[in-house]
């Protein structure tokens, strides 16, 4: 790969490739592109030297041999050179001078290049596969077919011409041509084209004619690139229209500059008439202008202009010249520009990927970065990762001063994955489970250009939770998994289960020892024992106790007793049989949870009854290990708490007090396996700071504190870290941590111990959580002088995707050269650890200071000597602009300044995203005004749009403008989009609150619905519905494939929570059906639109369910050579009453249509006036009726006169069944020549050749029935016979049959 402006020039100097036709078997293939999907360059084999220059910058080598001849191989030389951009490189012609080659790559010029078939104007060759790449250098490529001649199909099944949006095959589909109708204008959207055109065996045309050339205007969707005026920077031609759409990330705005030369000659300063340069700021001409004001968005003449942002993530180019006066044109250049660093990001179907990048890529980044985002992927998914372009992140040892680190769940705490800096660009990275946690991290010193990385939800694999599902390989059944996968998915059922895996269908290829592909199973730790106990006294027992469990196995049980106990143990039997050492089958007893907490114990053999382990606190873990399959172990235990545990609790930060290790006196050392937590709260969080001071601190001295240490972090155990501590190191300062919630944690291993920790903790009254759009902070008494000894801690957290400007409006504090007294320090984030942007004192005020993401940290210190006049500060959240994806619960939108007045000529996109079981409900306060010129919400106004910024008709749920606020909006789904667009005179705005509430409804023809949180535990006290909209004739199957409710009461009735599952759109006293507990409900089927509604109490809570629906129609129009029809809910459920379901078949002209019915199975009844499938010779119930069938005999096969054929499936009230389902395929019938009733004394007929090619057509079945008069024989002569041969003596395959009568059941003469 080399730069993007520069192609590859190779020359192999040597060669010695097994040489063979077509290089069958060695061969160094050669691609035009990063992989091998793109356009194949050439094979090579045998020793002759050859070249090869690629289209574009970079080419991809495969070298192949097999097991038998070899040779020394090849050596290429290989370098860049520039890309000629002066003139277009036409594609030579073919072989011997025929018009037309069969592949290769091309540059567009702005004078149209031709291309053609193989052979133009004769007819393309059978078989052909050729495939041309079109590169058009800071532009798009707009081919034009000139002539068409390919073989006609509906789908274009044989022969087509195939246009692709990209340089390889994996590219999006722009067009796919055959036939003699000339479409129009095909454009790329970027900068390459890549063409295929294939035939198949049998019928051959002219093929096409084209040309192509480089497109004014177009649709450019990548986060940075050109735009040039056409010939630019020679004369640019009269007359263009030119208009080009650009389209960034959501999220982002985008950065337009104008380079030199500039260029567009205009008589008129204001750019009013002639040629001028359009930019909007947004999609299309209605978007308000961007630029400097009174220029209405254009500009002219040769001045340079400055840099110019969006404030959304799309920009319109437009370009006009008159006749005369022409110049060198203009060259824009435009990227993304984030919003702000960090954030949590969703994936779902409607946002399946996107793009993450350091900030101001791919310019350097800032110093002291410190940005975390947590990407999402729904349940049952993993998160995949693939860095673009280039990585640059300072290089560090260990990556200890800037790097991007990944771990394998949602938090600082969870697995590592990968810590990264350097300049190698990293492979991909991918998650277990469905949550990515990425913290990108710079240093004060060296920046780089950092990095660019897609986010996506991985091909394969992820974490499974629920009793069952169901795990397919990529592609299955439809298409063979692709090469170089890597899948991993994690089961985990129900505590107190196992897990049972059965395969219904396995295809994988076959190697020695399965050393190519293969699928491995894994028992990372049965589940048949184990589980959470709570409560103050309690028993469990090991699997299958009295009895011993003569199995491998490992069993984790939790019991957790009232905070303030300690837990306590006692063995009543154990007997694990003889095992040396305890080396194989024994008890570990560790002191907290997890197998990572202290070990308190390890038994085995037979323990005397009685044997008591204690934990020091609530908190204990009991792992049975068995490593064979022939143990003899069994245990009975009990737990209780009456003894006060030895250390922890919960503590509050207003009620001072102290935290020592267990039995601390300064002198005598803690004992070993301690496992200590406290919790302080700070019920005052907004306005106090937790101090903790640490008055002595002596534990073991250990690198990276892996023995004993002391953890402290935001919340519970799961919050972000702060410290971890150990050694004698104690802070010199109070720890200052602004947070309701602090959760501490000390453990000592079983190894060498010290004199332990003395802490003071206390509530100071300054500092503290400030979330909120803005905010005011400022020293202890201002504007009087601060008090000494100060100290107070402020977290400043503002909206995701929002940055705080922090601007002190005063500031005096006592002056040192190094801030060593008194100071203000501002970082970069929200945790102790986060980047320091500046310590600030003296009487120079710090300015204005902007966050990298949405939280900013101040500490202010004061020593006990002098003191000064303080400091106040006012923040406030900036989104760089306006708009960005929001990913809340509930929230507040304004219009920019609101509510003073928005400027002129902005437009502002946000995207609101919350879980995906609720839908999103927006009020607008009364205070609006957007003035509009005319009063109709076309100049000015705001939108708020179904899903994401698709400004079609049918997706606008609300529209205003004036003085008028949009009422309420309630969406139906978890995701809108506000769009605000002002053009006219500033007004005061808009402001805009959204809170997200359970349920949702739903139109498309499949989806999933889960209950709230889930796959956490769902709230109490919810009544939430899920609509489901259908057309009167459709069939709803809705398929729930985990469900974790409250179980039924002691009636049997669902009392507390559950799901009912309603017919129709609203709420009836007699639901279809009530679904609670743990078990699975079966898959349910309802007849139009559903209703689901799930309700809790305020008791007990559960996981929740996951659900599947799909829509099936009550008939349809099936259009191709063949398919399968058949009636709704068919293999799943009886068919429903009071339908009418019509399918009209049609297929191609000059064929007709052969029905079979595979399955059958209706009510019985006399004449079918029941339940009747009925089938017409024709489009319509006006055609001629063929047949009226019902009960549990198949109809024969059926065959239409034409190529239409109607079928009618109608239900009464009453019985159901089954149901049926049918095939149907294209074939000829004996208006073609296949089959036919003959009747004349002598004839002669064949095997069908519809297109007059010499051969028979594939999947025939032609009947003829030939009748002679009374007392007369059939004589019947074959001329010509030519069928494909019998296999073993038998005409498996083609093969004409002859009876000795009117039909099949007659005698066989003979199959030939």
């Amino acid at each position: 790969m080399v730069n993007a402006t520069q192609v590859i020039h190779g020359q192999f100097s040597e060669m010695d490739i097994e040489d063979l036709h077509n290089c069958y078997y060695d061969k160094l293939k050669v691609f035009d592109g990063s992989n091998m999907h793109a356009r194949l360059i050439a094979a090579y084999c045998g020793r002759a030297p050859s070249s090869f220059i690629s289209s574009g910058s970079s080419v991809t080598l495969q070298f192949i041999s097999d097991f038998s001849v070899n040779g020394r191989g090849f050596l290429l030389d290989w370098y860049a050179i520039d890309t000629p951009t002066d003139v277009g490189q036409a594609i030579p012609i073919g072989e011997a001078g025929a018009i037309g080659a069969c592949g290769g790559s091309s540059t567009t010029s702005e004078a149209p290049l031709f291309l053609f078939s193989p052979g133009w104007p004769s007819n393309y060759r059978n078989y052909a596969d050729c495939t041309w790449v079109i590169r058009a250098l800071d532009s798009t490529v707009e081919f034009n077919i000139l002539a068409l001649d390919i073989e006609s199909h509906r789908s274009c099944n044989y022969d087509k011409l195939v246009f692709r949006d990209g340089d390889n095959s994996l590219a999006p589909v722009l067009s796919t041509v055959c036939g003699r109708e000339v479409p129009g204008p095909i454009r790329s959207t970027g900068d390459a084209m890549l063409i295929q055109f294939t035939s198949d065996g049998s019928i051959t045309g002219a093929g096409f004619n084209a040309s192509y050339h480089r497109s004014c205007g177009g649709y450019l969707h990548a986060d940075r690139g050109v735009i040039t005026s056409p010939n630019y920077p020679q004369t640019y031609p009269p007359n263009l229209n030119c208009s080009w759409h650009v389209l960034v990330t959501a999220g982002f705005i985008i950065g337009v500059h104008f380079e030199q030369p500039f260029q567009v000659l205009n008589e008129h300063t204001s750019c009013s008439h002639g040629d001028y340069a359009e930019l909007r700021n947004g999609p299309d001409f209605s978007a308000p202008p961007l630029g400097f004001s009174g220029r209405n968005g254009r500009f002219c003449g040769g001045d340079s202009f400055s840099s110019m942002y969006t404030t959304d993530n799309q920009l319109f180019v437009h370009f006009s010249s008159d006749s005369r006066n022409e110049g060198q044109g203009f060259k824009l250049k435009y990227e993304a520009r984030g919003l702000a660093c960090g954030g949590n990001v969703y994936i779902s179907q409607t946002s399946p990927s996107g793009f993450i990048s350091s900030p101001n890529y791919p310019g350097n980044y800032p110093p002291h970065g410190d940005c975390v985002w947590k990407i999402i992927a729904p349940y049952g998914e993993a998160v995949e990762l693939q860095f673009q372009d280039q990585f640059d992140i300072q290089p560090s040892p260990n990556c200890t001063l800037s790097y991007l680190e990944l771990r394998d769940g949602a938090d600082s705490s969870a697995p590592v994955i990968a810590k990264l800096c350097g300049n190698s660009l990293p492979s991909i990275q991918r998650s277990s489970g469905s949550t990515l946690y990425m913290r990108f991290w710079s240093d004060s010193t060296n920046t780089q250009a950092g990095f660019n990385a897609k986010y996506s939800r991985a091909v394969c694999g992820g974490t499974l939770t629920g009793q069952n599902g169901l795990i397919e390989s990529v592609g299955y059944p439809d298409v063979h998994y692709p090469d170089n996968l890597l899948c991993e998915w994690f089961l985990h059922g129900p505590m107190g289960h196992y897990l049972s895996i059965s395969f219904e269908a396995l295809d994988i290829q076959n190697s020695s020892e399965c050393a190519n592909d293969y699928l491995e199973i894994r028992d990372q730790s049965a589940s048949e024992c184990g589980g959470e106990l709570t409560g103050a006294v309690g028993t469990f027992t090991s699997p299958n106790y009295p009895n011993p469990y003569q199995h491998k196995i490992k069993c984790e049980w939790r019991v957790m007793v009232p905070i303030g106990q300690r837990v306590t143990l006692t063995i009543s039997d154990m007997n694990f049989g003889f095992s040396q050492n305890c080396s194989m089958d024994y008890l570990a007893i560790h002191n907290g949870f997890g197998e990572n907490a202290p070990r308190l114990s390890k038994l085995c053999g037979v323990v005397v009854p009685g044997t008591e382990v204690k934990s020091s606190a609530n908190k204990i873990t009991v792992i049975m290990i068995t490593n064979h399959d022939d143990s003899e172990a069994s245990f009975r235990i009990t737990y209780a708490s009456d003894e006060d545990a030895v250390c922890g609790g919960h503590l509050t930060s207003s009620n001072a007090g102290n935290i020592t290790s267990p039995d601390y006196d300064g002198i005598s050392n803690y004992t070993n396996n301690l496992n200590c937590e406290w919790v302080i709260q700070n019920p005052q969080s907004s306005i106090t700071t937790v101090s903790l001071l640490f008055e002595d601190f002596h534990l073991e001295q250990y690198t990276d504190c892996q023995n004993d240490y002391l953890e402290i972090r935001q919340g519970d155990s799961e919050g972000e870290l702060l410290y971890r501590l150990c050694g004698h190191s104690a802070p010199q300062e109070p720890l200052l941590i602004a947070y309701p919630q602090i959760w501490i944690q000390f453990l000592s291993n079983d190894e060498i111990t010290d004199k332990g920790f003395f802490i003071h903790y206390s509530s100071l009254a300054c500092g503290g959580v400030q979330e909120s759009q803005s905010g005011i902070i400022s020293s202890p008494n201002y504007p009087q002088p601060y008090n000494s000894s100060s100290l107070c801690s402020w977290l400043l957290i503002a909206p995701e995707g929002h940055t705080i400007n922090l601007t002190f409006v005063a500031f005096e504090i006592e002056s040192h050269s190094v801030c060593g007294w008194d100071s203000v320090t501002i970082q970069n984030g929200g945790s102790p650890s986060s980047p320091v942007i500046g310590r600030y004192c003296g009487t120079a005020s710090p300015g204005t200071i902007q966050s990298g993401s949405n939280q900013l940290l101040v500490n202010f210190h004061s020593d006990h000597s002098i003191q000064r006049g303080g400091f106040q500060a006012t923040w406030t959240a900036d989104s760089l602009g306006c708009g960005g994806i929001l990913h809340s619960e509930n929230g507040t939108i304004r219009s920019p300044h609101w509510p003073q007045n928005f400027p002129r000529n902005i437009r502002c996109s946000w995207t609101i995203i919350t879980h995906e079981s609720k839908h999103v409900e927006i009020t607008f306060n009364e205070h609006f005004q957007i003035p509009d010129s005319n009063g109709q919400c076309l100049g000015s106004y705001v939108k708020v749009l179904r899903g994401s910024n698709e400004e079609q008709e049918d997706t606008v749920l609300a529209v205003g403008c004036g003085s008028s606020a949009p009422a309420s909006v309630v969406a139906p789904g978890n995701m809108v989009t506000i769009v605000f667009q002002s053009q006219n005179d500033p007004g005061h705005g808009f402001s805009a609150t959204f809170i997200s509430r359970c349920g949702a409804n739903f139109t498309g023809p499949s989806g999933h619905i889960v209950s709230p949180n889930f796959p956490r535990h769902y709230d109490n006290n919810l009544n939430c519905n899920y609509s489901i909209e259908v057309g009167n004739q459709s069939v709803v199957i809705l398929t729930f494939e985990t469900f974790d409710l409250q179980d039924q009461n002691a009636l049997q009735y669902c009392a507390y929570d559950g799901v009912n599952i309603f017919k129709g759109t609203s709420i009836t006293p007699y639901p279809m059906a009530t679904y609670c507990g743990n078990e699975i409900p079966a898959p349910v089927s309802i007849f139009g639109s559903t209703l689901l509604n799930f309700y809790t109490n305020s008791d007990t809570v559960g996981i929740g369910f996951l659900a599947t629906y799909r829509v099936i129609p009550c008939g349809g129009v099936f259009n191709g050579t063949r398919g399968t029809i058949k009636s709704p809910t068919h293999s799943l459920t009886e068919y429903h009453h009071n339908m009418n379901c019509s399918y009209h078949i049609t297929v191609g002209t000059n064929r007709i249509v052969a029905l079979k019915f595979n399955s059958f199975h209706l009510e019985v009844s006399s004449s079918c006036y029941k339940d009747y499938v009925a089938v017409y010779d024709g489009p319509d119930i006006a055609s001629p009726l063929l047949g009226k069938f019902c009960g549990a005999l198949p109809p024969p096969t059926i065959k239409s006169s034409s190529n239409n054929l109607f079928l009618l499936f109608t239900t009464d009230s009453f019985g159901a069944d089954d149901g049926w389902r049918a095939s149907f395929r294209e074939t000829l019938g004996p208006q073609q020549g296949c089959g036919g009733f003959l009747t004349n004394s002598s004839y002669s007929f064949g095997s069908p050749d519809s297109n007059e090619d010499g051969r028979y057509e594939k999947d025939l079945e032609c009947i003829w029935m030939i009748v002679a008069p009374t007392d007369k024989l059939i004589n019947l002569t074959f001329n010509t016979f030519q069928l494909e041969a019998a296999i073993f003596g038998n005409c498996r395959y083609d093969y004409v049959k002859l009876y000795d009568g009117s039909d099949e059941n007659d005698t066989l003469v003979g199959t030939f």
